[in-house]
This record gives structure tokens, sequence and C-alpha cells, in this order.
């Protein structure tokens, strides 16, 4: 059995990679509220929408059949 996790940039444009990375961001991001004993947690409030038309640069790590994570970057403005 091969666990390998790959990293790799994603294009979040796409809407169907935009709602893979607003599931994985949801689902992180209720946990995260709940640790730290929460109801109003901004980033929960982020729509796949917000993802798909970020400036954002998004990579993700995944196992070749689930997403495990994701992350974002914001380029340098200069």
């Amino acid at each position: 059995m091969d666990n390998a996790v790959r990293v790799c940039r994603v294009d979040h444009t796409t809407p169907s990679v935009a709602r893979a990375i607003h599931s994985v961001q949801i689902d992180a991001y209720t946990q995260e509220a709940a640790l730290l004993g929460t109801a109003n947690f901004p980033p929960l409030g982020r729509t796949v929408d917000d993802i798909r038309t970020s400036q954002e640069e998004f990579f993700v790590a995944d196992d070749g059949e689930h997403l495990a994570g994701s992350i974002s970057v914001q380029p340098e403005q200069e």
C-alpha cells in the first residue's frame, strides 16, 4: 500500500478544485473554532467563490484519492 502524499500547486479558479479546497478548509476551521471555543470565526465565512476568485496561490496535499489539506500564499505586491 502506498501512503505517499503529493503536494502541488493547483488552479483554484476551477470550480471543482475550489469546492474541494473549501470543503477541507471548512472541516479544519470548524475544528479550530471549537478548540478556541468561539462561534464567531471569520474563516468559516469564506465561500467557494471567494476561493475561486482569490489572488492567492493555492497548494494542496493529496494521496491520489482524497484532498488531505491546503494552504494558500499571497504573492508579494512588489
